[in-house]
């Protein structure tokens, strides 16, 4: 389970990683820099959800509810079908076909592209 400490140190690491001071990140944020450091180390376990939203978000992340034991979001998954998808269109189309061909057709030419292996169904 994550605690306070858990995500005081994430609310340093993102803001590390975004190469940022408490100094800028606070300005960006429009919160004190002592905020930021309270934060950060948990003095006096200060930690206000909508500051904290705003830091990460000054920090160019995204505070997401993650299902205990997932790794991923919803909109992760989604994302990686998108990417499927298109990675899927581009091999038809360098096939030299559409994707308005015949789901029959196809399944022929996933089934033969040097790009998708010999996964098509039939």
């Amino acid at each position: 389970m994550t605690n306070l400490a858990d995500v005081s140190d994430m609310l340093k690491e993102a803001r590390r990683e975004a190469s940022l001071s408490q100094e800028e990140l606070a300005r960006r944020a429009g919160v004190a820099r002592t905020t930021v450091a309270r934060m950060e180390t948990l003095a006096k376990n200060d930690m206000s959800v909508s500051v904290l939203v705003r830091l990460l978000e000054a920090a160019g992340y995204d505070l997401k509810v993650v299902a205990h034991g997932h790794g991923r979001t919803l909109e992760d998954i989604l994302a990686e079908q998108r990417a499927s998808f298109t990675r899927l269109t581009t091999a038809i189309e360098a096939a030299g076909f559409s994707a308005a061909e015949p789901p029959e057709r196809l399944r022929e030419v996933i089934g033969h592209s040097p790009l998708l292996g010999k996964r098509g169904r039939k």
